[in-house]
């Protein structure tokens, strides 16, 4: 089965009024795994969880069972008469993971007896104030202008070879359509979010923190990914201009 690398990206605000200076604070995840072949057929599943060292108790075992519970969605329902042919995998990775945000960076591939395997692309925001999850739409002001702008830039930057998907790259299609991010030095990653049939026309567009940081909101758990993300060490240097 072809693996299909899924980029989920987690990412939370201040859980404790501690600031690390790190994108990647020694500890504070682990990797655990769920492994089995029965009628779910074959299943390895790793997740991410939050330890001790995220001291706020009550949202680290709100988060950690939110993500167990994520990751369990991968797995097929029982089906005995097809469970030979059944597989599902999950790899996550860390990729930022301070007292103020996590990123996870995950692999899938499941086949759960339908008429085609699945993998795709999909980002996870949470929120450590709240241990609730969040997305990239509820980190900016001004949605419907912000998402003008992801959808500007994704035209201009179509590939030479996506002859056959020229019908979902108009206005009208990438404005109506669901869009998935990644934050990585220096800029956001947007993509677009398509159907599984239609997942080979999805191509990713840089949009630099330069042309964002007006639409993000203050103190917001893209704010706090950002300003590691860029270097920048304060808050306040991500305020509106």
């Amino acid at each position: 089965m072809k693996k299909v690398f899924l980029l989920t990206l987690s990412l939370s605000a201040l859980g404790s009024g501690l600031v690390a200076h790190a994108e990647i604070q020694p500890g504070l995840t682990v990797i655990k795994r769920i492994r089995g072949n029965d009628n779910r057929g074959k299943f390895s599943i790793q997740y991410v969880q939050l330890t001790r060292k995220l001291t706020n108790r009550a949202i680290r075992n709100k988060l950690n069972t939110s993500l167990l519970k994520e990751a369990k969605r991968y797995i097929c329902d029982a089906d005995p008469k097809r469970r030979k042919n059944m597989e599902s995998n999950l790899a996550p990775k860390v990729t930022f993971a301070n007292q103020e945000a996590l990123a996870i960076t995950s692999s899938y591939d499941f086949y759960c007896g339908g008429p085609y395997p699945d993998a795709g692309i999909r980002t996870s925001f949470y929120d450590l104030r709240s241990g609730e999850k969040v997305a990239i739409e509820d980190q900016v002001r001004d949605l419907k202008v912000f998402k003008h702008l992801v959808v500007e830039k994704m035209l201009a930057n179509i590939p030479p070879d996506m002859e056959g998907c020229k019908d979902y790259y108009t206005d009208e299609q990438l404005l109506d359509n669901d869009l998935k991010f990644e934050v990585k030095e220096g800029k956001l990653v947007a993509s677009q979010d398509y159907a599984h049939v239609a997942r080979a026309c999805e191509y990713d567009t840089d949009i630099f923190f330069a042309d964002v940081k007006s639409f993000v909101k203050e103190g917001s758990t893209l704010a706090c990914i950002i300003k590691y993300k860029s270097g920048e060490g304060q808050l306040r240097s991500l305020k509106p201009t």
